[in-house]
């Protein structure tokens, strides 16, 4: 008998008895995660049928972002933003190497090839969260010859330093001919939105308007540059719009705008493409379903990545997106905007779209316009190098060719 008890507590002790209890403990706590993660996911479902949810596609993924507008402050002192905003991420549903069947594709051949009437629809109604309206006021006697706006978003201060400290230094803080501004929408990070304040008392170069700044809003964000454009700088002869990874070589940028004056006052320049059919590859990252784009052709359109037109075409591009249907591919709905005002694309040599390879001092010599896809890094280094010692090549006045937009 007294074997058998001392027997037994021996095995309570046995590190192979405690061994299964870890193991149970384990899987009981995975099973316990898992309630959980079911339980948030299927609370966001419900939110997704309700009209409280916000969709947007950005880099692969499905971002849900849920508001309370009537809790959310645009002031930095209220500490329950956090509280009111939830985020997370839903995989794609079709990983990117699979491959796409005709069930994939929308069929758009009977579509129209008449842009559908729409009187003030869209009238960007949105309200400033930051503004620097005094950006053009004062400067030298010769005024201001182009205002450069730059799209931009919250994580990507070091981008805006490095153009402040390269390219856009010629501005001398926007006292000069070029001037420039930062354009954002609003974020529900409070601690974001506090940097970019920040930023602002600092540079005094930020402007954000009230919708959420998304891959999706783009187009809110281009439109908020031409009503910006046109409502407080509306003097400046010339405006462009590019983003914030481009090197612009501003001295070329000024020859291009003397060189094209004419054609400017009627036609927006850059890398412009001419009649094109639309994405209809769900999978795309520039899908566009027939019910958003109920045509069978784009008319054309300049590359987002960077365009300059006069200011007297900038305030109709304006006036007339009033009047054209959101499409959240912003190059394309200003390319609607400039189709039904009956102007023209100008293709001009210089505007790549692409990185250029920086050698030979390419970024400074008379022919290049703009870069696509350069990191703060390289942009600093292209800045400082010396280009005192290498040959000029002079532009020639043949360098851009008209693009007439069309749908037939």
């Amino acid at each position: 008998m007294r074997r058998s008890i001392s027997s037994g507590k021996d095995s309570l002790f046995d590190p192979a008895f405690y061994g299964v209890i870890k193991v149970r403990v384990f899987f009981l706590f995975l099973l316990l995660f898992s309630m959980f993660i079911t339980v948030r996911l299927y609370r966001a479902s419900k939110d997704i049928l309700s009209d409280t949810v916000q969709v947007s596609t950005e880099d692969g993924f499905l971002k849900l972002i849920k508001i309370d507008k009537s809790k959310v402050k645009y002031k930095t002192h209220k500490k329950n933003v956090h509280r009111d905003v939830m985020e997370f991420f839903v995989p794609p549903r079709v990983p990117p190497q699979q491959k796409v069947g005709p069930s994939d594709v929308e069929d758009d051949s009977n579509l129209s090839t008449e842009l559908p009437q729409c009187r003030s629809c869209f009238e960007h109604k949105f309200e400033y969260v930051i503004n620097n309206e005094n950006i053009c006021d004062g400067g030298n006697e010769s005024g201001v010859d182009i205002l450069i706006l730059i799209s931009t978003t919250f994580r990507n201060k070091l981008k805006r330093d490095a153009i402040r400290e390269t390219w856009l230094s010629v501005s001398q803080e926007n006292t000069q001919n070029i001037r420039y501004a930062f354009l954002l929408g609003f974020t529900p990070d409070l601690h974001l939105q506090q940097q970019l304040e920040l930023e602002n008392i600092e540079y005094r170069d930020i402007i954000q308007e009230d919708f959420i700044d998304s891959y999706r809003n783009l187009t809110h964000k281009t439109v908020m540059a031409f009503k910006w454009a046109t409502t407080f700088c509306n003097h400046s002869r010339f405006f462009m719009k590019t983003d914030d990874d481009m090197y612009v070589n501003t001295r070329n940028l000024l020859e291009i705008v003397a060189t094209h004056n004419s054609d400017l006052q009627t036609s927006v320049g850059g890398t412009c493409m001419g009649r094109g059919k639309p994405h209809r590859n769900q999978h795309s990252k520039y899908y566009a379903s027939v019910e958003s784009y109920p045509l069978q052709h784009y008319p054309g359109f300049c590359s987002g990545t960077g365009y300059i037109t006069s200011m007297n075409a900038a305030v109709q591009i304006y006036e007339m997106s009033k009047n054209i249907k959101f499409f959240h591919l912003e190059d394309v709905y200003i390319g609607l905007c400039v189709w039904k005002l009956g102007m023209r694309f100008l293709t001009i040599r210089g505007f790549s779209i692409e990185q250029v390879k920086p050698r030979d001092c390419h970024y400074k010599n008379s022919k290049m316009v703009t870069s696509h896809g350069v990191p703060p890094n390289l942009m600093r280094g292209i800045w400082k190098m010396d280009c005192t010692k290498h040959k000029v090549t002079h532009r020639s006045h043949d360098d851009a060719h008209i693009v007439v937009p069309s749908m037939t």
